[in-house]
Parts: C-alpha cells; sequence; structure tokens
C-alpha cells in the first residue's frame, strides 16, 4: 500500500510565518513536527486496524528510509 499524506497542518501561525519576510526558515516541511516519526506512527496504526480486520500478516512500515519507486507504485 503506497500513501500519502498532508502532514503540516496549515494552522494560521505557520502560514504567516511564511509570508514574514524578516524571519528565515530553511523549508516548510521543518516548522512541523518530524514528518518521518508522525507518518510512519501513522501508518503503523493503519497496519494494526487493517490485522484487527484480516489477520495477521507481514508490513513494513517506512517514510523515506528503504527504496521504493512510489511514483510507479502510487
Amino acid at each position: 500500500i503506497s500513501l500519502r499524506m498532508h502532514y503540516l497542518p496549515q494552522s494560521g501561525a505557520t502560514v504567516e510565518r511564511l509570508k514574514t519576510k524578516n524571519q528565515a526558515y530553511i523549508a516548510r516541511f521543518a516548522l512541523g513536527r518530524d514528518y518521518h516519526k508522525l507518518i510512519r506512527k501513522r501508518l503503523t496504526q493503519l497496519s494494526k486496524k487493517i490485522e484487527e480486520q484480516v489477520g495477521e500478516h507481514c508490513y513494513r512500515a517506512f517514510v523515506d528510509s528503504a527504496p521504493v519507486l512510489e511514483r510507479q507504485v502510487a
């Protein structure tokens, strides 16, 4: 299963910070929590819900930590 999600909430404070010219930021994703941990946790939760429905199965939840041709999979 290949998934995508918006991991940075569109809060007013975040968007306003991006508009402020006298403040610097490295990248938009750096404004929120570490997306690797956030998405991996949610993928693990999803896998456990799938196990409840279909039984035990092998899975590996990862974000940018293994080679996957996600464009072709998606």
